[in-house]
Parts: C-alpha cells; sequence; structure tokens
C-alpha cells in the first residue's frame, strides 16, 4: 500500500456545513486525526504508554519540581521517565508536550518541541 501525504477536509454534518472543532479525534486501528481549522491530517501514534502521575509542568525545573506536589496533572511516555523518551500531553499517544520542563517531585525532565527528553536531573 502507498503513502499519502493527504489534506482532509472533515465536517460533522451530512450537509459539508459544519467542520469539526479543533482537536485530535481518534480512528480506529490506533492512528489520529487532527483537526486544525476544519482541516485534517492523519498521525501515527504510539500504543503501550506507561503514565506518568502529579507532574510539575513549568518554564524551568525548580518551578516543575515545585509544582509536582499535588498536581493533577497526568502525562505519557513510551519509556520511563528518562532521555530519549517522548512524554505526550493525551493517553492517545498522539499529542507531545513540546518544549518546557516536567517534574514528578523527586526528577526533572527537559523536553525539545517535539516533546523528547532532552535533559534530565534531581530536584
Amino acid at each position: 500500500m502507498g503513502s499519502c501525504l493527504c489534506l482532509i477536509v472533515v465536517f460533522s454534518n451530512s450537509s459539508l456545513s459544519s467542520p469539526y472543532s479543533d482537536g485530535i479525534y481518534a480512528i480506529s486501528g490506533g492512528n489520529a486525526l487532527t483537526v486544525y481549522s476544519g482541516t485534517g491530517t492523519q498521525n501515527s501514534c504510539t500504543n503501550s504508554l506507561n503514565t506518568f502521575s502529579n507532574i510539575g509542568n513549568a518554564g524551568s525545573y525548580p518551578a516543575a519540581c515545585s509544582n509536582a506536589a499535588g498536581s493533577p496533572d497526568v502525562y505519557f511516555g513510551s519509556s520511563s521517565f528518562q532521555a530519549s523518551t517522548t512524554i505526550y500531553d493525551v493517553n492517545t499517544g498522539c499529542s507531545t508536550v513540546g518544549s518546557g520542563f516536567l517534574s514528578n517531585g523527586s526528577q526533572w525532565v527537559q523536553t525539545s518541541g517535539t516533546g523528547t527528553v532532552i535533559n534530565v536531573g534531581s530536584c
């Protein structure tokens, strides 16, 4: 089967007058459709993610470490909270966190724009 870089316009009604709201929509089979301004692009997704609970999120590692205590934030990764792991903001494995600092209270990680962990340290 060939691959396609396709532009998909998605609508929520049969008269094709109401585009879907911006967001990520699951596609059966493990992929997702990202919709922005009525245009959809299909993304491959990562399955079997680990859950990282009570994670602080901030612009610096000291702030991320401080924010972890009692934080309701949950993130997901393909392996442990370590270098080269990609961190996702939803459990579909389709949307990464982007750049910033995350912490579980004892360890912090810095992520690149693609959500990949590039630095690790202790709080």
